[in-house]
């Protein structure tokens, strides 16, 4: 795959970055979080292995601590600049809150849910970002 990048290395988005793009040989853009799903299962002739239910059921997989935080962090990237200092400290309590995860949890996890509720309900709509609103784990 042939990497691209508009701007500082980020799609453009109503003229805003909104994150790196890749664009496969075949012309189709790709968004950082469509780079990282994982692609469908296929047979040698190209049949999918798995229904569209079970695409999801692979989906299912549980979080680790780990990458769960990870992922908040980089999430709170997009908002870092414009966010208020107490949205900055309610933002790294709830990450805190985080670190009595177990290793693996699924989605649910009550400390987990209260930092993504805040996300969602707080942080997305004081300071849109169309780009996450995409993310799966803020669905």
């Amino acid at each position: 795959m042939e990497k691209r990048e508009g701007g500082h290395g980020h799609q453009k988005e109503s003229g805003k970055a909104v994150g790196p793009t890749e664009i496969r040989s075949d012309g189709q853009k790709l968004s950082v979080l469509q780079q990282h799903q994982r692609p469908i299962p296929r047979s040698k002739r190209g049949k999918r292995l798995f229904s569209d239910f079970g695409r999801a059921k692979l989906e299912q997989v549980p979080y680790t601590k780990k990458g769960f935080n990870n992922t908040a962090q980089h999430v709170w990237g997009y908002f870092k600049k414009v966010a208020t200092q107490e949205e900055k400290d309610e933002f790294f309590e709830r990450l805190e809150n985080c670190s009595s995860l177990p290793d693996e949890f699924d989605k649910g996890e009550p400390a987990a849910e209260h930092l993504l509720s805040y996300i969602k309900e707080t942080l997305l709509i004081s300071h849109p970002k169309p780009y996450l609103n995409q993310s799966s784990i803020l669905k």
